[in-house]
């Protein structure tokens, strides 16, 4: 695999995923494919579907069905899984069958799932197709659909055997999509990498170089590494996300996943300095760098929703207990082993 970056992640000894990233490593598809690999299924909404299925099609030289659904995170419902699910057993699936999760997060949550739960679990690939994907849910294990109860209530921890990154795709991409997608960049720059800031402050534009793809991926691996399960450090993933999901929900998904991320962070950030007593020194940099990546159109556009409305769903998230409502706590606010989290009482947010 000349000039490709081939990254090995070890969930566990026996468990693993092959990384890989490089110009043009998609013509190379087959060979993440399991031996004796029976058939495939690639899962995507109908939009990337529509622009990449047949060249993905063409890269594998085995019996391959496109499953496609409706874009847009309504579709990361249970019903879209029965539906695939149903696909799946109209296409004879078998054991030795591969899951291929093509596009964006809410694909690869999606198509995750569904083959953690076809047949008691199936093989699979993700080949994430948008900025989003590459850095961040298609990188750590986690698979899983929203709720009536909220996002992500429903879900597994499921590995996929290789994630196959080509930063060619990203060239094709809306400048909105690749905007949005930032926001996981400069989240893991934030919370394990902060000379990231500056590698995005130095670029002639917003759109990342394949360096900072492979930093990006790399910084959240090795914590994914450290702590799988989220039982400890890996929690700081989710700075800006306590925050961010519930003004997803709230705005009923009209609000995307980045745009309520790099707002969350910073809300999240001022509760933190609040609480701790300690300043975050990057707090300038990440606000031209968030800037720069156009992410403050919520500020400009959107309506925000009342905080009081934020603080009943964020009660309700699955890291709440009780009346505390649980944030990250990075390092730069004072995190470390044992103490990757702060619970704050509910009483206390309404008074911020």
């Amino acid at each position: 695999m000349t000039n490709d970056v081939l990254l090995t992640h070890f969930v566990q000894q026996e468990q693993r995923t092959q990384v890989a990233i490089g110009s043009g490593v998609l013509k190379k598809l087959e060979q993440f494919l399991p031996p004796n690999t029976s058939k495939v299924f690639v899962i995507g909404d109908s939009i990337v579907m529509s622009l990449y299925g047949d060249e993905i099609k063409s890269h594998l030289s085995i019996e391959t069905s496109l499953l496609s659904f409706a874009p847009g995170e309504s579709s990361k419902v249970l019903d879209t899984w029965f539906e695939l699910n149903q696909q799946l057993e109209q296409g004879a699936v078998d054991r030795r069958a591969v899951v291929i999760g093509l596009g964006g997060g809410v694909s690869t949550d999606l198509a995750g799932f569904v083959a953690a739960t076809s047949l008691r679990g199936l093989d699979g690939i993700f080949v994430p197709t948008s900025l989003l994907g590459m850095v961040d849910a298609a990188i750590g294990g986690k698979v899983g659909l929203n709720s009536g109860f909220g996002k992500n209530r429903i879900g597994c921890m499921w590995w996929p055997k290789a994630v196959v990154v080509d930063p060619d795709v990203l060239l094709t991409l809306p400048d909105l999509e690749t905007s949005l997608g930032l926001a996981e960049v400069i989240k893991i720059a934030c919370v394990d990498d902060p000379p990231l800031l500056d590698l995005l402050l130095a670029q002639p534009s917003f759109r990342p170089s394949t360096e900072v793809i492979i930093r990006a991926i790399k910084a959240k691996l090795a914590i994914v590494e450290r702590d799988p399960f989220e039982k400890g450090e890996r929690a700081v993933l989710n700075f800006g996300h306590t925050v961010g999901h519930a003004m997803e929900a709230c705005s009923n998904w009209s609000i995307p996943h980045g745009d309520a991320v790099a707002l969350g962070m910073e809300i999240e950030a001022s509760i933190l300095e609040s609480i701790s007593g300690i300043k975050w020194r990057d707090k300038d940099k990440f606000l031209r760098v968030r800037e720069k990546a156009e992410l403050t159109r919520i500020l400009e556009h959107q309506p925000v929703t009342a905080w009081q409305d934020l603080l009943n769903y964020m009660a309700s998230d699955k890291k709440s207990t009780g009346s505390k409502i649980r944030f990250s706590l990075p390092s730069c606010f004072g995190g470390g082993p044992g103490n990757w989290t702060v619970a704050v009482d509910l009483e206390v947010l309404e008074t911020l």
